[in-house]
């Protein structure tokens, strides 16, 4: 195969409507179409760690056993794979096989080439893609524990954390994420004194602004310091330059004179910038927070300014592979610069495929990764995977026609495995609801020939060319799901917990929230007695809940109305003796929240509930006296900025409905993309206002006019889009939308696609399918929850045969039996539970602590960790947190051969303590004094203890029959006769020796050390800090296999769904004593 490097001058062609011919690209000085290099067997090894291999099996990507980590490859899959001898760049288009070949490769440097786990650091953009790499590897290599692969933000975080001293920032704090960011920006606004932008009546645009603005200098590695310096020196240079004297009336401003003006302008409006930015880190900096972008600057920071630190990263990590490399920022582009200086290196990604452009993405480091090594004498080889195995031919010809049309990319032409398929279909509608139904309609017909609903997406470009089709979706009654994108605040469950916490807040005032909740059909209270007690509180002068507390002379149903009240009083007690996270935690407990959900099986409603949960800790965090009214005013503020759901996985039996962006990594059998209209797809093009200055940018700049660079944006986003079909995509384009009188022009892309495109025009109105009535089962299904909840068990027998008649089911087996066995009924009903349990098995990552806590008691394991509701925050945690990061650098700074006295241990306490962790100062005083007790009892155990430290916090996995248990160790040490293994504990309870010979922890943790080490763990167990009680057994071969056999027994368990509850003592002190029903 041919071989060249990337280097060279770029490319520059006109970009026009016609169908060019494929000319080879110099921009990255080869043509990408045939560019494939790689070392075969007979290359040089890259020198890692040459571990022993017999022990490890290969299983290919679908888990069946291999003999060879290169089985199934094609000839270029298996060069990418193979190539050690030097930096490497993949260029992988769609369905080529990306993913396949960056866990093929992490399996082969570490099977074949001696490399040990944890030597190779893969590093992705998302969570879910690092999940998925994981998933994959782990089925290449099971059992092998220490395998790195990682998104930027969490191994930045892990360097930072790990110096966080030697940073000088405190990271037992919160990650300030984007929605926190937001929120404190428009809460802020009118603080910041601008002089330049005005702040609108409608500011959330401002906010965003500001937040992504900032975000985009730390992705340049621009701190608030340096952009002032930079405006104080443009400032100058400004006023040196400045045209003397005013320009005369009716005079026409000369070409410098405007440029003067325009950067004065451009300027002034940094300078504004510049004051929210400093506003922005001192809030941080005076709460401790830390967000993204600071994770990255501060790796970075380390990385070029401590060079024994770096050095220390390079031995730790020998190869690095990086995924979707396209999508990286300049920071990151630099971490990569500084890890693998060496040029072992494979950077995986395709130029058609960069669609973060708003996020900082920059296209061009593609050019820089070649540049930079190959000034260093190790000029980049090249792989092109080019042989598509999802799309039909006719899928990859139309977007291949189309991404032509973009200059100043690699050459490359994608081939297809499959055949050609049917041609990509575009349909021109009248009206954008017509589009709506003639999409319904064809998804509808392809359900009918037996497609699964599962096995259809829609990509919309924009959230809200989606609404035509949700309406009519919803009205249908076709089954679907939208991931990600929907405002999260207008999720019924959410607007009924926060509907809730506003009565608490102010049960007088004139929202419309108590007669919200008091229509929530738990409460079994009818529409009309709620209307019914609306017109007896107006008659008598009162508020609504004013009635409520005075039901003595009210004529209606009383008995509902006081059950309801009292259920209220129960939450305002709460209120009155707790903070407003306890008072959440009260609410969502309740039958109408988390109860209700539960019952009926709804993972959705759980999962929004949880973020709600997860939210108000968070915000508990950043501000820890705030109460209920402040975080009501700050849902407010999230609401107005459109805080949107989190993504989820697709479903089963359902179409799935999302953005184009939130497709990328996925893939479908049925793709329908909607709205191909001119400034809809491609959207039209908005300049920043505020950009960054090109003295600053220190990555090489893309070429083109703004205007140009977003339509190659747009084009490249089509590409995704259509490439995430795998047998027929369909386009859709509209002459008008909503309410407009003028017709839209078709986008420029359709003729770009070329006659690969079937098209065909629908004139005329469509008639819409028919409608399920859907008000009507609603109202039903309202109507029988009620009832129950009132006691009158016929009304919901009857609402049920009227909701099973409305839905066209077959009733005519149905029998109404008053010997009912609920026995089995109940039975049956827990197969419903076994959903969750079934989705937990599959990702499930078991550990010590999950398995004692499921023999503590079942229940508590299915609320935390299948359904993922958050546990409580306590203070100890907090404290036991602490003492172990104090400890774990003072014992790296021992290993390393530095001496640390009392006063050192101290002052490393000191910069770890978190005061604002605690509600009350006695609280936190009475921890700071027995924190600091713990860390000088440590050190005088810690002078006389024999042998030496080995390692640190290491990463421990064992394979129990396939099951993946992991933990992490606060310490091995190495004495004469063998290992040590260590836990420090600041509890106050002590395990027995006998106890801790059947300890999860203790036992599992031995295991895992000899399996990672190859050595003999002669001691194990805890280091009880109060007590000053370093507490170690002495574990037989048989004691550890009874502890492995138990946590297998433990896990199958689980998996069979075993979840009944274990009253005892404990469970005054559960987390989850509010929701669970059963405690003692």
């Amino acid at each position: 195969m041919s071989t060249a490097p990337i280097a060279g001058p770029w490319r520059s062609t006109a970009a026009s409507g016609w169908r060019r011919p494929h000319i080879p690209s110099t921009r990255w000085g080869f043509d990408a179409s045939r560019a494939c290099s790689g070392n075969r067997a007979g290359a040089p090894p890259v020198p890692g760690r040459q571990a022993g291999k017999a022990d490890i099996r290969i299983h290919d990507d679908g888990g069946e056993t291999m003999t060879d980590v290169l089985e199934g490859l094609n000839e270029r899959q298996r060069e990418a794979v193979e190539h050690l001898d030097g930096p490497l760049f993949v260029f992988a288009g769609p369905g080529t096989g990306k993913t396949r070949v960056t866990t093929r490769k992490l399996a082969y440097l570490v099977k074949e080439r001696g490399f040990a786990p944890g030597e190779v650091l893969a590093l992705t953009f998302s969570t879910r893609a690092a999940r998925e790499m994981e998933e994959r590897v782990r089925k290449l290599l099971p059992g092998t524990p220490g395998i790195r692969i990682k998104t930027f933000h969490s191994f930045c975080n892990e360097v930072v954390s790990e110096n966080s001293l030697e940073l000088g920032v405190n990271t037992g704090g919160p990650v300030f994420t984007q929605e926190h960011q937001q929120a404190w920006f428009l809460a802020h606004l009118g603080e910041f004194g601008f002089e330049r932008i005005p702040v609108p009546p409608s500011p959330t645009d401002l906010a965003v602004l500001l937040k992504d603005v900032i975000g985009r200098f730390k992705q340049e590695n621009i701190g608030a310091a340096r952009l002032e310096s930079h405006i104080e020196k443009q400032g100058k240079s400004l006023a040196r330059t400045a045209p003397a004297g005013d320009l005369p009336k009716g005079k026409r401003r000369t070409p410098e004179q405007r440029r003067h003006e325009e950067e004065t302008e451009a300027l002034l409006n940094l300078k504004d910038v510049c004051r929210a930015f400093g506003a922005y880190e001192g809030f941080k900096a005076r709460r401790g927070l830390l967000d993204f972008g600071d994770m990255q600057m501060l790796a970075l920071r380390l990385f070029e300014e401590r060079p024994a630190v770096l050095e220390r990263y390079r031995e730790r990590i020998r190869y690095l592979i990086v995924d979707e490399f396209q999508d990286t920022d300049y920071i990151q582009l630099r971490l990569v610069f500084a890890l693998a200086a060496d040029g072992n290196v494979t950077v995986v990604g395709d130029d058609d495929q960069s669609i973060y452009r708003f996020r900082g993405a920059y296209l061009t480091n593609m050019q820089e990764f070649g540049e930079h090594y190959g000034k260093a004498g190790r000029t980049p080889r090249t792989v092109t995977l080019d042989l598509n195995y999802r799309c039909s031919g006719n899928i990859q010809k139309a977007a291949s026609e189309l991404i032509e049309h973009n200059p100043e990319r690699a050459g490359k032409a994608i081939r297809t495995a499959k055949g050609p398929g049917e041609p990509v279909r575009l349909t021109t509608y009248d009206t954008d609801q017509d589009q709506a139904t003639g999409f319904v309609r064809e998804l509808a017909e392809l359900h009918g020939k037996g497609v699964d609903w599962e096995d259809i997406a829609i990509l919309v470009r924009r959230r809200v060319d989606a609404i035509p089709i949700v309406e009519l979706l919803e009205r249908t009654g076709i089954p679907f799901e939208v991931l990600g994108s929907r405002s999260f605040f207008e999720q019924p469950v959410v607007e009924a917990a926060v509907a809730y916490l506003r009565v608490l807040d102010d049960p007088n005032g004139r929202s419309p929230a108590l007669a919200q909740v008091m229509h929530r059909p738990v409460h079994g209270i009818l529409p009309g007695e709620i209307q019914k007690l609306g017109r007896h509180a107006r008659n008598r002068g009162l508020s609504l809940w004013e009635a409520l507390r005075a039901l003595d002379d009210y004529p209606g149903d009383r008995e509902h109305l006081e059950r309801f009240r009292d259920g209220l009083d129960r939450l305002f007690a709460v209120k009155g003796q707790k903070g407003f996270l306890e008072l959440l935690r009260a609410l969502l407990f309740g039958k109408d929240l988390f109860q209700a959900e539960i019952a009926a099986g709804d993972r959705g409603n759980i999962r929004l509930l949880n973020r709600l949960l997860r939210l108000a800790q968070e915000y508990r965090e950043i501000y820890p006296q705030a109460g209920l009214s402040e975080f009501l005013a700050y849902v407010g503020l999230l609401s107005e900025l459109g805080l949107e759901e989190e993504a989820a996985e697709p479903g089963k039996g359902r179409v799935h409905l999302l953005t184009v962006h939130g497709s990328k990594g996925m893939e479908f059998p049925y793709v329908f993309i909607p709205c191909l209209s001119e400034d809809r797809f491609p959207s039209k093009y908005k300049a920043y206002k505020v950009e960054i200055p090109a003295e600053l940018a220190d990555g090489i700049p893309p070429r083109g006019e703004p205007e140009e660079l977003h339509l190659q944006e747009e084009r490249r986003l089509l590409y995704v889009g259509l490439t995430r079909a795998m047998e027929r995509a369909f386009l859709g384009h509209c002459v008008r939308y909503g309410e407009r009188r003028t017709d839209s022009y078709p986008s420029v892309f359709i003729d770009e696609m070329g006659a690969s495109v079937e098209r065909r025009v629908v004139a005329g109105n469509l008639d819409a399918p028919p409608e399920a009535s859907r008000s009507a089962e609603e109202a039903l299904r309202r109507h029988v929850l009620s009832s129950m909840a009132r006691g009158e068990w016929q009304e919901a027998v009857d609402g049920l045969l009227a909701l099973g008649k409305l839905l066209q089911a077959d009733l005519s087996g149905l029998r109404v039996d008053g010997k009912l066995d609920v026995g089995a009924l109940v039975d049956r009903l827990k197969v419903r539970e076994l959903e969750p349990v079934q989705a937990h098995a599959r990702r499930a990552e078991y550990s010590p602590s999950k398995l004692e806590t499921y023999e503590q008691c079942p229940r508590l394991y299915w609320f935390g960790q299948v359904l993922e509701i958050p546990g409580e925050e306590k203070p100890f945690f907090e404290l036991g947190k602490t003492v172990h990061g104090v400890l774990e650098e003072v014992a790296r700074r021992l290993k390393a051969g530095q001496t640390v006295d009392e006063k050192a241990a101290l002052r490393i306490l000191d910069g770890l303590w978190k005061a604002s962790a605690y509600e009350t100062k006695a609280a936190e005083k009475r921890d700071r004094e027995a924190a600091g007790e713990m860390v000088k009892l440590f050190l005088k155990r810690q002078s006389a203890r024999p042998g030496r430290i080995l390692e640190l916090e290491t990463g421990i996995e064992l394979d129990l029959e396939g099951r993946r248990l992991r933990g992490r160790v606060d310490r091995i040490d190495e004495t004469g006769d063998g290992l040590e293994v260590i836990d420090y504990k600041t509890s106050k309870e002590r395990l027995k020796a006998e106890d801790l010979k059947k300890d999860f922890q203790v036992c599992l943790y031995k295991l895992g050390v000899e399996r990672l080490t190859g050595k003999k763990v002669r001691r194990a167990g805890m280091w009880y800090l109060r007590h000053d009680d370093p507490r170690l057994v002495e574990l037989t071969a048989e004691e550890a296999e009874a502890v492995r056999q138990r946590a297998l027994e433990v896990i199958k368990a689980i998996e069979e769904g075993k979840f009944d509850a274990r009253p005892s003592y404990d469970c005054r002190f559960c987390d989850y004593r509010g929701l669970c029903g059963e405690g003692a």
